[in-house]
């Protein structure tokens, strides 16, 4: 959720942000969608925990990723394996034009 404050929004009253030990009479801390003060002290700050997950996930991931490289690279003792393939052509002297 965003927070909206009006611009040039005064208020003689005041809010006092026990938050920042501050006094503010431009809207700040109110919260103009319900009517009340004290819209940060009371926020939860709006974190669901989904960006938590994904990061998580993504570690993990990679994680298994490296791991499964590494693990293949012990399996086959540090060595890659090729395979030589030859070709022989056989023509006849007369298909050398």
């Amino acid at each position: 959720m965003a927070y909206y404050r009006p611009i040039g929004w005064y208020t003689p009253i005041g809010y006092y942000s026990t938050l920042y030990l501050m006094t503010y009479y431009n809207g700040y801390g109110y919260n103009f969608y319900f009517g009340q003060y004290a819209y940060y002290e009371d926020s939860d700050g709006g974190d669901d925990g989904s960006a938590t997950l994904i990061m998580v996930f993504t570690i993990i991931c990679f994680s298994l990723v490296c791991c499964c490289s590494c693990l293949r690279v012990a399996i086959s003792g540090g060595e890659e394996k090729s395979i030589k393939i030859e070709r022989s052509v056989t023509m006849q002297r007369d298909e050398w034009r």
